[in-house]
This record gives C-alpha cells, sequence and structure tokens, in this order.
C-alpha cells in the first residue's frame, strides 16, 4: 500500500477502494475491521470506497474502470483471493478479463517481510 500511497501522492491522484459482491450482502467483522485500516492509512491522499453488487468479478472491475475513467487498476493478490477466484471462473465460465488500463498487483507479503 506504500507504494500506491506514494504513488497517489506524486500524481494528486483518487484512490478508488471497490467491493464487489455476487449477491447483495454485508461485511463481516474482519472485512468491516480492513476498511477501516485502509481508511485510516488512506489518510493524506483522497479516497473513495464504492460497492458493486450483483455483478461478476471481471464485470465489476471492466464497468468500474469505464465509468469512473480509470487510468490504472491495483489489485492486491492473496494467496486465496480474487485472482485464484478470477482464474477459477475464467476456465470454468470462458471469463474475458482484459482490462484496458496498466494492471499493477501487489503481492501478500509475510508477515517477516
Amino acid at each position: 500500500m506504500k507504494t500506491i500511497i506514494h504513488l497517489a501522492k506524486l500524481t494528486n491522484a483518487s484512490i478508488r477502494v471497490l467491493e464487489i459482491q455476487e449477491s447483495n450482502g454485508t461485511l463481516n467483522k474482519k472485512q468491516l475491521d480492513n476498511k477501516e485500516n485502509l481508511n485510516d492509512l488512506l489518510q493524506g491522499v483522497k479516497f473513495t470506497f464504492h460497492k458493486l453488487t450483483d455483478t461478476t468479478i471481471s464485470t465489476g472491475i471492466r464497468i468500474f474502470i469505464q465509468s469512473r475513467s480509470s487510468n490504472m487498476l491495483t489489485l492486491y493478490r492473496r494467496k486465496q483471493g480474487f485472482f485464484t477466484r478470477l482464474f477459477k471462473q475464467s476456465m470454468e465460465k470462458d471469463i474475458d478479463f482484459d482490462p484496458s488500463v496498466p494492471v499493477l498487483l501487489l503481492p501478500e507479503l509475510n508477515k517477516n517481510e
């Protein structure tokens, strides 16, 4: 996240945090804690939280990029997170994920790193 915050400050860019749910639900305790941590971490840069429901991950990302005229997509890669689900869906349902902007993939770091 330090890299993203640094880039946002250098370029005076806004950070848009997107939550995508395939059905309309609520965040669990851990997710709410993570959102609060993000809120604290992003102080000092322009940021907003957004939520899309009733869509697939790849469609939601594509719609969001287009509707906000985004210039870059940053994804946080968890070992069992977004990419695991995306690639599993891609193989099973032949989902097209071809973003129209550069993608920065942030790997999950071990706590010791």
